[in-house]
């Protein structure tokens, strides 16, 4: 039985290794003529770089073993490339390159690559580098992603949708840009997006303050909320005046306004705050000094989490007061930071290696109106 099929493998590959140079002869002498192939193996297209400048291969192939780089009129089926994939037509299936896919006019399926893909449309999915159709349905995947017309999602660290249309879909980054449409990320940048979700968000119809709050664990910080007259985003930074270890704390939210009047509106603010130790040194990291310095301030930082109902008052046109309880749980890993909590508390664990907290604290301040 063994030698039996032993036999027979040998037999079939022996037929496929007849029938493979006479397939790739075969399309390499129809690649003149209007001429489709199911196999194609290219090693480098002569004619379209050291022939006519209108010469394009008019053929058609659904299995494409390319190394280096190819130029079809259509793909249909699936390509596989070192360098580059182009078909000055029409890609429907998967296209996979070490470089990059090029497709003139319209790509279906799946296009993989290390680099880039560019389209002028495509329906399906983009994944690489740097992956761009004019026109997109479906999903962009990579580092960056760019389209003049999307429907569908786009996540990668920038995203990017030509200023004039609308993403129907959303985008997920570090940076998104549209017109309008759904973000979320770290810097949303739109001309009319009502509900971004960013600690960072440039809405030119939008609104964008400074402001100085204070909690009551002492925290002082400087704050920027930026986004829509919904839903906004904040980040701050500032320093606690009641610890004796110099804690500096940074913050990150979100927030949604709830408009009453032209002056009085409630805000709604879910924000968290890294509350730790730092400290200069100019010397040796070898130095004991220095290793002395990082043990001390390594067990140092406590983090805070509020939900915060603030009632907003605007009295003049720049300058708006507000105030209000937040629901916080505070925790840290070091009993020295023990005198940071507040002495009344809904719920309270308290251990040698950690203290935790729930309870109710306030944060009031006042902003300053930029737009």
């Amino acid at each position: 039985m063994y030698i039996h099929e032993r036999n027979y493998m040998r037999k079939v590959l022996f037929i496929f290794l007849i029938l493979l140079p006479f397939g790739i002869t075969l399309a390499q002498e129809n690649q003149e003529q209007n001429h489709h192939s199911f196999f194609h193996f290219n090693i480098f297209d002569y004619k379209y770089y050291f022939g006519d400048d209108s010469y394009i291969p008019n053929t058609t192939h659904n299995l494409t073993l390319n190394l280096s780089i190819d130029v079809t009129k259509n793909q249909y089926g699936l390509i596989v490339g070192t360098l580059w994939n182009m078909a000055e037509n029409n890609a429907y299936g998967v296209q996979i390159s070490i470089l990059g896919n090029y497709v003139r006019n319209q790509g279906k399926g799946l296009a993989i690559a290390g680099l880039m893909n560019i389209y002028e449309s495509h329906t399906g999915v983009q994944i690489g580098g740097y992956s761009y159709a004019e026109k997109m349905k479906g999903l962009q995947l990579g580092l960056a992603n760019n389209s003049v017309d999307m429907q569908g999602a786009q996540i990668g660290f920038v995203n990017g949708v030509d200023t004039a249309h609308t993403v129907r879909g959303v985008q997920i980054g570090l940076v998104n840009m549209s017109k309008s449409g759904f973000q979320i990320g770290l810097c949303n940048v739109s001309e009319k997006n009502q509900y971004p979700l960013g600690l960072i968000n440039i809405i030119k119809n939008g609104e964008m303050n400074v402001g100085l709050a204070y909690d009551e664990i002492g925290n002082v910080t400087a704050q920027f909320r930026s986004g829509s007259q919904y839903l906004y985003g904040i980040i701050g930074f500032g320093y606690n005046v009641k610890s004796p270890s110099g804690h500096i704390l940074l913050q990150g939210g979100i927030g949604a306004h709830l408009n009453l009047s032209s002056r009085l509106r409630i805000d709604t603010e879910l924000s968290a705050k890294h509350i730790t130790r730092t400290f200069l040194y100019s010397g040796d990291k070898d130095d004991e000094e220095y290793k002395r310095k990082v043990k001390e301030f390594e067990f140092k930082a406590l983090t805070k989490y509020s939900l915060g109902i603030l009632p907003s008052y605007r009295l003049s046109e720049k300058i708006e007061l507000f105030g209000g309880p937040t629901l916080s749980y505070l925790q840290t890993k070091t009993l020295e930071n023990e005198r940071l909590f507040p002495s009344r508390f809904i719920w309270r664990s308290f251990t040698s290696t950690s203290l935790k907290q729930l309870y109710i604290g306030y944060s009031v301040g006042l902003k300053y109106i930029l737009k």
